[in-house]
């Protein structure tokens, strides 16, 4: 590799690399909902139980997104709350629809502006949380918290009489089933540093080398 040559790369590599945010991709995270037992969970009929997701991977949250697979015989009876490891709490059901009702892996989503109480059981599309609010309640809080640790799925049944499952994957009705979405942005590359660094130590050889001479 000639002078001119190395000189070129090294500079095509610096520039690329400094043009390179580290927020360039973004990774997303799926965690099944979790709990001891079987592939189903029962709800507490007039009490309330938390279920869990794990998420191994730090990051800065970018999104979250919640996919939720359950029935009751009731739904207006419930209150479901996630929790972030952080303690940040997003409700994403309160009190809604009077009837019994099949979650049918919808998907609360906050960029998107369709609202539940638009629609009827089963509920199977992509939604904003039902109490929506832009600065109290909404899945766009946890951003940029850590997405690492434990999280909360709180449902809360209000008043006895009417029971319901929520359902994992795997589960005994053929659901997907619940799970939490999380998209945190990916290590800037370090790829391209490499092979500016190898460039950068081949030149400077080959000029200590021509000094010798």
């Amino acid at each position: 590799m000639n002078k001119a040559t190395a000189q070129f790369l090294l500079v095509f590599v610096c520039v690329a690399v400094l043009a390179v945010p580290a927020s360039a991709a973004s990774s997303q995270i799926t965690a099944p909902l979790e709990f001891s037992g079987g592939q189903d969970g029962s709800l507490n009929d007039g009490g309330s139980i938390t279920f869990t997701f794990s998420v191994t991977q730090s990051g800065t949250i970018q999104d979250v997104d919640l996919q939720l697979a359950m029935d009751h015989e009731y739904l207006e009876d419930l209150v479901v709350t996630l929790e972030s490891p952080n303690g940040t709490s997003v409700e994403i059901l309160t009190n809604f629809y009077d009837d019994e009702a099949i979650l049918d892996d919808a998907t609360f989503d906050d960029d998107v502006t369709t609202q539940i109480g638009s629609e009827t059981s089963p509920f199977e599309g992509t939604y904003r949380v039902h109490d929506y609010d832009s600065a109290t309640n909404t899945l766009d809080l946890f951003d940029d918290e850590d997405a690492q640790g434990t999280w909360n799925l709180t449902i809360e049944d209000e008043c006895s009489g009417d029971t319901g499952t929520v359902y994992r994957p795997g589960n005994s009705e053929g659901y997907d089933g619940t799970k939490l979405i999380v998209t945190i942005p990916e290590p800037a590359t370090v790829g391209m540093v490499v092979v500016g660094a190898g460039v950068l130590a081949m030149f400077a050889r080959r000029r200590r080398s021509r000094r010798r001479v």
